[in-house]
């Protein structure tokens, strides 16, 4: 098993208190572990979130990811943000985006996922959280989406947890990753 250090930055959340996100945190991390072959070792950083994200386009997805690249969080590697969702009309809106620590000059990492315990309406949103930080470190981890079957890397993985209480990784995301962290050795320490 290889093991990689990570910085896990917890947004301060009116909807998660600091331990319930290292909860959602931990819970992704061991999914990674147990599917991938790879401990996750986190540092945490607790901060105020400087990149709020006002709508659900695409485009507003894409900005708030370059916020959180310009405060210099992947001069330190591997990073996920966690963070409120996005505060729609329509209601909060959950995502992520990230960009895998093998396609990045000095092999870095960033990424974030959106998290809450309930959705507007009261609904349980713990395991989507706890999916959308797991489909996230896939891509950090280099996984693609896969689309084939119901698994952590579909794009749209929150379908499908009413089929599966736990999705997994396909054996396309498995080699996908495996392929990337063949070339980032450097970030690997003994576990």
């Amino acid at each position: 098993m290889k093991a990689l250090v990570a910085i896990i930055i917890l947004i301060t959340s009116p909807y998660l208190s600091i331990d319930e996100q290292k909860r959602i945190d931990r819970r992704a991390r061991m999914i990674i572990r147990k599917d991938l072959g790879v401990k996750i070792l986190p540092r945490y950083l607790e901060k105020e979130d400087a990149c709020p994200l006002g709508d659900s386009t695409n485009e507003a997805f894409i900005q708030r990811w370059y916020c959180y690249d310009s405060q210099g969080f992947t001069n330190s590697g591997f990073t996920m943000v966690l963070t409120t969702p996005a505060v729609t009309p329509q209601g909060r809106f959950m995502g992520g985006l990230a960009a895998p620590i093998c396609s990045r000059i000095g092999n870095s990492g960033l990424a974030y996922a959106t998290i809450q315990a309930n959705n507007d309406i009261g609904e349980n949103r713990w395991r989507h959280s706890i999916l959308g930080v797991a489909h996230e470190f896939g891509h950090l981890l280099g996984a693609t989406h896969d689309d084939t079957s119901s698994n952590i890397m579909h794009p749209d993985a929150y379908r499908h947890l009413s089929k599966s209480y736990r999705l997994k990784f396909s054996k396309k995301s498995k080699k996908e990753v495996l392929s990337c962290l063949r070339g980032v050795e450097t970030l690997f320490v003994k576990p």
